[in-house]
């Protein structure tokens, strides 16, 4: 119970503590269960109005048997079991329950429960996304669990796993042909970087610390004989130097030797003598120091230092193409042009397949072929319990989220979209949820042939849900809006009458650039590119509740005037708001207020683009805002 809801004994009135005792004997029966009917409310037997049963999700709602409660009966009492038409899994499937968090370090039993009651034999087949010694299975008979099925994964959490989130799979193969995938997601806690570090192999084996640099040394005054310490380092493409070194020396270095192993690239190697080696480039995430001796000689031992970059990668910086320079038409000539031969017209290129619209609430459980498209969960507000995936068939495929509501939580345990990538690698590219106040997260590239959605919702709180766009190999990258542009003037060939004097060439005559007309709503995400125009929120004839749209325009050192603002007002533009950003990215201005009001004074930007963000709380809705900008 423990590990999954906190119980304040503070906080339990007198003579009830028995009610929160944990049973000495009983049996598991499945995972642990926050919906069942048995389960107490947060604030049983308080004793001063705070709660004694601290949990990730609501408790106690006691409405109705659950769907375990129910599974556990029929499993329990024979004369109650009904027959299952297929295997029935018991533990929690990803976004059914909050899952299971972890530090680094701590380990964690997940049991797996299949029913085939009065069914054929069950088998049971696992595999996990996490690496190969994480997660430790233990299956009796060999794999084959009859018709009430059960195995468990002791999953242990590495600093290498730090921010991570890995998916184990238990499915349960019937003889019949029937099946059931029983999952459960397992996610570790980030855990930062430590600088400066001073440490020593000594009495460590195998020991895990997270660091950007420091230094390591054996820890003894002479080493032993028979030692055999260890110590990994997690951090990216490291650099060791040697600065003292007294281990005997042997060739090959077979019988003492300190011993640098790089995890998943190479620059190690084993070193014994008096002679530092020369510092070492190591590439991958991180390295192993190994401190060995055999029963004879002692040594003075080792000391080294190390530096290392953060494990986690900086988010890859969006860059804009150039435009190109508009083309100069050349000068006239008074001598007659000589006519080109026509020349064959190039093939005209196929036309990419067209995007698709999708949701995983409309196409749950489909598996469709698309090059490029936008998918969303398909609700207003979506419902508490759903359980949705979509699969795409598209190789390498890129993934840009374009709005993001869904309630938020570190490690995303509550309600989530998530994105995992098939068949090459089976991993999780991408677990998200967010407010709309919060930043989007960065653009992720997937290899392999398809990859999979899951949107799954807990059964607490509704939010809007989420909105992005894919583009894999064959389809239209993410769009950027263009204004039309004016043709140039068609060049005039001269005649062939007899030659008059010429007057000079007046100036060409540079046509007014095209303005451009945008909505927040409808280019949400998207990025337009325009000297000038107008932009609106978009909505008729109000913004809804829990709006957040967002679009960028490129144009110079724009001046934005406003034609019309009616969103809800605060002095701070607390609760509903239109943001403005510039190009370098800095909130210039928060904008609110009624259409009673005066207008907000014009703003004048700097930089080779601006940003809009229109968002809105849970209250009240307005009729939004109009703006015209003017760039040079």
């Amino acid at each position: 119970r423990e590990h999954f809801v906190h119980v304040a004994a503070e906080e339990v009135g007198h003579g009830r503590d028995a009610d929160f005792a944990v049973a000495a004997e009983g049996a598991s029966l499945g995972p642990y269960d926050y919906t069942s009917v048995m389960h107490y409310q947060a604030f049983a037997y308080s004793v001063s109005n705070r709660a004694t049963i601290v949990a990730p999700t609501a408790i106690g709602l006691r409405s109705a048997l659950s769907a375990k409660d129910v599974a556990a009966v029929n499993f329990m009492y024979h004369g109650c079991r009904r027959r299952f038409a297929r295997p029935t899994c018991m533990t929690s499937v990803a976004g059914t329950g909050p899952g299971v968090v972890l530090r680094p370090g701590e380990s964690f039993p997940v049991d797996f429960t299949a029913l085939y009651v009065d069914g054929s034999a069950m088998t049971v087949h696992y595999t996990s996304t996490a690496p190969a010694n994480r997660a430790q299975w233990s299956v009796a008979n060999g794999g084959s669990v009859g018709d009430q099925g059960s195995a468990r994964a002791v999953f242990t959490a590495g600093n290498a796993d730090a921010g991570q989130t890995y998916v184990l799979t238990a499915e349960f193969r019937a003889d019949d042909g029937t099946s059931v995938e029983c999952r459960a997601d397992v996610s570790v806690e980030a855990v930062a970087a430590q600088a400066n570090v001073a440490l020593e192999t000594r009495g460590h084996h195998g020991d895990e610390v997270v660091a950007t640099s420091g230094t390591i040394t054996d820890g003894y005054a002479e080493y032993p004989a028979q030692t055999i310490d260890s110590l990994e380092i997690v951090g990216r493409d490291c650099v060791v130097t040697f600065t003292h070194i007294g281990v005997e020396e042997t060739a090959g270095c077979a019988w003492d030797y300190v011993e640098i192993i790089a995890h998943g690239g190479g620059g190690g190697g084993k070193f014994c003598g008096a002679t530092p080696p020369a510092p070492l480039q190591l590439s991958g995430s991180g390295f192993t120091v190994v401190m060995f001796s055999d029963n004879i000689f002692h040594g003075t031992g080792f000391d080294l230092a190390f530096t290392c970059g953060d494990l986690t990668p900086a988010p890859p910086i969006a860059t804009i193409p150039p435009t190109p320079a508009p083309a100069t038409l050349a000068p006239q000539t008074l001598s007659p042009p000589t006519p080109a031969p026509p020349s064959p017209a190039p093939p005209t290129p196929a036309p990419p397949p067209p995007c698709v619209e999708l949701t995983t609430r409309e196409h749950n459980g489909q598996r469709i072929e698309a090059a490029c498209g936008w998918v969303e969960d398909g609700y207003e507000l979506y419902p508490d319990h759903a359980n949705e995936q979509l699969t795409i068939v598209g190789s390498n495929c890129r993934i840009h989220m374009l709005f993001l509501d869904i309630e938020w939580q570190t490690f995303c345990n509550y309600d989530s979209v998530m994105v995992m990538s098939r068949p090459q690698d089976g991993a999780v590219q991408m677990k998200s949820c967010g407010l709309p106040s919060q930043p989007l997260p960065s653009p992720v590239q997937l290899a392999g042939d398809e990859f999979t959605l899951f949107f799954n919702s807990d059964s607490s709180r509704r939010y809007s849900g989420f909105r992005l766009y894919f583009s894999c190999d064959g389809g239209a990258p993410l769009p950027t809006l263009t204004p039309p542009t004016a043709s140039p003037p068609t060049p005039v060939p001269p005649t062939a009458s007899p030659p008059t004097p010429i007057p000079p060439t007046p100036a060409p005559v540079t046509p007014a650039p095209a303005c451009i007309e945008l909505s927040t709503q409808l280019y949400n995400g998207f990025t337009a590119v325009g000297q000038c125009g107008t932009v609106e929120d978009g909505y008729d004839p109000k913004y809804p509740i829990g709006a957040r749209d967002e679009m960028t325009v490129q144009g110079t050192d724009c001046l934005l005037e406003f034609l019309m603002m009616d969103i809800e007002p605060h002095p701070y533009c607390l609760y509903d708001s239109l943001d403005v950003f510039d190009g370098s990215g800095t909130l210039v201005k928060k904008v609110c207020g009624l259409a009673s009001a005066p207008l907000p004074a014009p703003i004048q930007l700097r930089g080779s683009s601006f940003k809009l963000i229109m968002s809105s709380d849970s209250s009240r809705e307005y009729s939004g805002f109009k703006l015209k900008f003017q760039c040079q």
